[in-house]
């Protein structure tokens, strides 16, 4: 965890801040360049722990994308540029500090999550202001977007290997669910772009997080397991990203028409195995209770030959929309 967040925080900060802001633990003097004030700065700098810092920095974040989306609404350019820099600053030290947490042997997965779900719903809001805001406001709103999107790119790619390396087979398939929600988002904002070739790569990443989800699931019911839970999430997770792919397929460019129809169809096929799944757990438990089947430990390995292991698709990148409500005789979330 420590080596993947040590790449992410150096590339992150190397794209979105000069070295001038000097961000590496401390916030520097506050002004135009850091969007901060000098409370908000002073905030940050007065909490010790470092992963309780980068939370701060996320809320802060969060505070500043709003101010920018409302700022450019209202024609106040000068404004809505001093909010998207601040959004960048903040961005920048809540991976600073991630990086500084995980070095002193904390799990900011969670954090990390913190930050894809944070810089996914400012990309989708920016997006709606887009077209609203005066010309002047523009490119400071097109420049929070650019931050947004880097960021969650980033943070998926976090969550992703974090995923890979988690033991617990239910707290790695709920991981590589949340992935699989981003890159369906990502999806969704490429096709908006009209970009291909990122529609390409958030559709292969799609898959492979996917297929890793029901490996996971898989692999716990194999050790004996109760994954119901698990498969309830991955019904409403898959539930919830073919509204989202559904919802742009007739927008993607043609060149990555075919990429597309093979992540719904992945998505499909995930969903139906985990309602088969689903039924199946229901029955074996029901046939225990009457003595049929004894501990868990002796049902058979899940149904995943639907939608069969991919492996790792070159050109890995990372977006969800949540149109599309759980399916019917579905109950639950996620934890």
């Amino acid at each position: 965890m420590k080596r993947f967040t040590r790449e992410i925080g150096v590339g992150f900060l190397l794209f979105m801040v000069s070295a001038s802001l000097g961000l590496s633990q401390e916030l520097g003097t506050p002004g135009a360049s850091s969007g901060l004030t000098t409370e908000e700065v002073r905030a940050l700098n007065n909490e010790a722990n470092p992963k309780k810092r980068a939370e701060k920095a996320i809320d802060l974040a969060n505070h500043k994308a709003e101010q920018a989306r409302k700022a450019a609404l209202k024609g106040n350019s000068a404004e809505a540029e001093n909010a998207a820099n601040g959004y960048e600053t903040a961005l920048s030290h809540a991976w600073s500090n991630i990086e500084q947490a995980e070095g002193q042997g904390a799990d900011l997965t969670d954090t990390i999550a913190k930050v894809s779900e944070a810089t996914a719903k400012h990309s989708e809001k920016l997006s709606e202001v887009l077209n609203r805001v005066p010309e002047q406001a523009k490119p400071h709103i097109e420049h929070a977007m650019e931050v947004s999107a880097k960021g969650h790119d980033e943070a998926l790619d976090a969550l992703e290997r974090a995923a890979a390396r988690q033991g617990d087979p239910q707290r790695r398939a709920s991981l590589f669910l949340d992935v699989a929600d981003g890159r369906a988002i990502q999806m969704k904002e490429a096709a908006a772009r009209g970009n291909s070739e990122s529609v390409n790569r958030a559709a292969q990443a799609y898959e492979k997080a996917l297929n890793g989800a029901l490996d996971a699931a898989n692999a716990g019911q194999q050790q004996g397991q109760d994954m119901e839970r698990v498969m309830n999430q991955v019904a409403q997770a898959t539930a919830r990203q073919q509204g989202t792919l559904q919802e742009v397929r007739g927008r993607v460019p043609e060149e990555a028409q075919a990429a597309m129809e093979r992540a719904i169809e992945a998505s499909q096929k995930g969903h139906e195995t985990a309602l088969a799944n689903l039924e199946r757990a229901r029955t074996q438990s029901a046939s225990a209770d009457r003595g049929g089947y004894g501990s868990s430990a002796g049902r058979a390995p899940m149904d995943v030959g639907a939608n069969p292991p991919m492996g790792s698709p070159a050109g890995n990148a990372g977006g969800s929309g949540r149109s599309a409500g759980p399916p019917a005789g579905v109950g639950g979330g996620r934890p």
